[in-house]
């Protein structure tokens, strides 16, 4: 067993691609935020792009982009889990402080590691590939414009708070929403004038895209905006020719899932978040 960090995320894709397409729907994040970091959204010689081999067959990959967790990848085995965490371990120089792994691989972790790890979130992978119709409801989804940016920021926070899925913050997250949204990537639900809920599309994988950045205001949730808007941004994205949409959601978060199950998602996997005891985010 051996492990390669590739020196771009293009590399890295070229080699594992076709590994983490296998489980297309599971590993989805990986296609997203190597993709984004082509583009330079995660630029930086920090980061791990990681795949292990057995003789010249691909059997695993790992990814970490700081602050976020090392990533290890759906379909990966067993060896080249542990491989793949010595790996990250070396490159870093310390223990990790937290990995994002499916459930059945955190005993090895912890046993290799030799220290003990708790949840910290449990993400439900979710997939859709037809759109149910959600009860009609007042307003309609745009796309964003860039005079939408300072409610869409006031959003982008309210996500960023509730969920910890962005850790940019002040001037960074605000730089990134302004590119995300001149890019065409946000969508809003707006009623009368108002923007009350928002959502994006990105993270193309070979047949499919990930929904994000899912956010309704607290005082205005409960009104079908949400699913509304999802509803509609997966069917958008199906009717240019996507396969299928997904998303992740937080279990433990059960008023959420079941708004997407509502408009079509089903569960198809999960991930755990783990974090070393006594370290935190």
């Amino acid at each position: 067993m051996k492990t390669i960090r590739h020196p771009t995320p293009a590399t890295f894709l070229s080699v594992a691609g076709e590994f983490l397409a296998a489980n297309e729907a599971l590993n989805n994040i990986f296609f997203g935020i190597a993709g984004d970091a082509v583009l330079d959204r995660y630029a930086g010689a920090d980061n791990l792009w990681l795949s292990a081999h057995d003789e010249d067959a691909v059997v695993g990959a790992a990814l970490q982009t700081p602050p976020y967790e090392l990533a290890i990848a759906h379909g990966s085995s067993p060896e080249a889990v542990l491989a793949l965490a010595r790996a990250a371990q070396t490159q870093r120089g310390d223990a990790l402080d937290g990995v994002r792994v499916p459930a059945e691989y955190v005993p090895l972790l912890e046993a290799e590691l030799a220290r003990g790890y708790e949840r910290e979130e449990a993400i439900g992978i979710y997939e859709l590939s037809r759109v149910i119709a959600p009860s009609p409801v007042l307003g309609a989804m745009r796309s964003a414009v860039a005079s939408d940016l300072d409610r869409v920021v006031e959003f982008a926070v309210g996500f960023a708070r509730d969920t910890g899925a962005v850790r940019s913050e002040g001037d960074a997250l605000v730089a990134r929403v302004a590119a995300l949204v001149s890019e065409g990537i946000f969508v809003v639900w707006e009623l009368e004038g108002e923007l009350v809920s928002m959502a994006a599309s990105r993270g193309p994988t070979p047949r499919g895209i990930r929904i994000s950045w899912v956010y309704t205001p607290p005082e205005l949730r409960g009104r079908g905006y949400a699913g509304a808007l999802v509803a509609g941004l997966s069917q958008r994205e199906l009717d240019a020719g996507r396969e299928f949409c997904f998303l992740f959601t937080d279990l433990d978060n059960p008023a959420s899932n079941k708004v997407y199950r509502r408009v079509g998602y089903r569960q198809v996997g999960e991930m755990g978040v783990y974090r070393a005891v006594g370290r935190e985010r």
